[in-house]
């Protein structure tokens, strides 16, 4: 068994155009004389390796601590493909029911609509899946986004995904730690 972090690590990852900086500073320093080390963490919701719940684009939606957790553990595939047309999105869907796409991808809409029924996740290496209508499309129908991953080190193939959000009530996003096992 082999694990493959693929997770971009937060302070290092630079953020969504207009997004908050992830930063980090210590609070309780052992070196001032605490007896131990604490750090305050500040960060958007969506900085580097996230998940995103419907209520992010979707008013009224499903929170991260609303995500159904089966969804995000379980076998899944990496793929690649530049752009993901209908007749891709069908091939990209079959057997699994979560996929990773590496590098730049493009998923048109009537593709996100045809992918959005059979899968319930779908993961990028980009800082974002696609536009609004994109979103709208996965969101709606449940699936968990999984963004801005690092596949450089996983070949296409299968394997066994685990990218759990932390658990926050009323929040649209959630950084994550994605792990790939694979043999």
């Amino acid at each position: 068994m082999k694990l493959i972090d693929i997770t971009k690590e937060l302070f290092s990852t630079p953020p969504y155009p207009d997004d908050p900086i992830a930063s980090q500073r210590l609070i309780r320093d052992m070196k001032k004389g605490f007896t131990y080390n604490m750090s305050e963490i500040t960060l958007g919701a969506h900085n580097a390796t996230h998940i995103d719940a419907p209520l992010h684009f979707i008013d009224g939606g499903d929170d991260v601590s609303d995500i159904d957790l089966d969804k995000c553990f379980g076998s899944c595939r990496v793929a690649e493909q530049r752009f993901i047309s209908l007749s891709d999105a069908e091939s990209l869907c079959k057997n699994t029911k979560r996929l990773l796409l590496k590098g730049k991808v493009d998923i048109s809409p009537p593709a996100a609509s045809l992918l959005a029924k059979h899968l319930d996740l779908i993961g990028t290496e980009q800082l974002t899946i696609g536009d609004a209508m994109v979103h709208k499309i996965f969101l709606r129908a449940g699936v968990v986004i999984l963004e801005s991953l690092d596949l450089s080190e996983a070949p296409v193939g299968s394997y066994l995904l685990s990218a759990l959000p932390l658990k926050m009530k009323g929040v649209e996003g959630s950084p994550c730690r994605a792990v790939l096992i694979g043999e």
